[in-house]
C-alpha cells in the first residue's frame, strides 16, 4: 500500500511540474495557487485515469499495474491528457495553438517515463540482490 501511495504522489508530482513548466514557459507567475489553478483539470484527469486503469491492482503475471508501461501506463496518460483537456474547455479555457500536442507530449513523456525508470532501478536492485 505504501508503494502505490507513493506512486500517486509521483503522479501528482509530475502533473504539478506539468504546469509549473507551462506557466514559467509563458512568464505565469510560479505560486503554488497559479500552479494548482492551472493543474487542477489534468489533476482531475490523472483520478479518472488512475481508476480506469485500476493502478493499486496487480497483474496476472503479480506485477503491479502501476508499473505497467503497456497498456496501464500509456492508457494513463492519453485519459490524463484527454479529460484534462475536456475539463479545461468546459471551464473555459482554452485549448488553442500546440497546447494539445504539446501537454501529450509532455505527460506522455513524464507519467510514462517515471515508470520506466523506476522499472529499471528495480531491475538492476534485483539482479544484484
Amino acid at each position: 500500500m505504501r508503494k502505490i501511495s507513493l506512486w500517486a504522489l509521483l503522479d501528482v508530482a509530475v502533473v504539478l511540474v506539468f504546469a509549473s513548466a507551462g506557466r514559467s514557459s509563458h512568464d505565469a507567475t510560479n505560486n503554488f495557487a497559479g500552479i494548482l489553478h492551472t493543474a487542477w483539470p489534468f489533476l482531475i484527469g490523472l483520478i479518472v485515469a488512475w481508476f480506469i486503469t485500476k493502478q493499486w491492482k496487480t497483474t496476472t503475471a503479480g506485477s503491479p499495474v502501476a508499473l505497467q508501461i503497456w497498456p496501464a501506463a500509456i492508457m494513463m496518460s492519453l485519459v490524463t491528457w484527454a479529460v484534462g483537456l475536456a475539463v479545461r474547455s468546459f471551464s473555459g479555457s482554452t485549448n488553442a495553438g500546440g497546447f494539445p500536442l504539446v501537454s501529450l507530449g509532455f505527460l506522455v513523456l513524464i507519467l510514462v517515463g517515471w515508470r520506466i525508470i523506476w522499472g529499471s532501478i528495480a531491475r538492476i536492485r534485483a539482479k544484484n540482490a
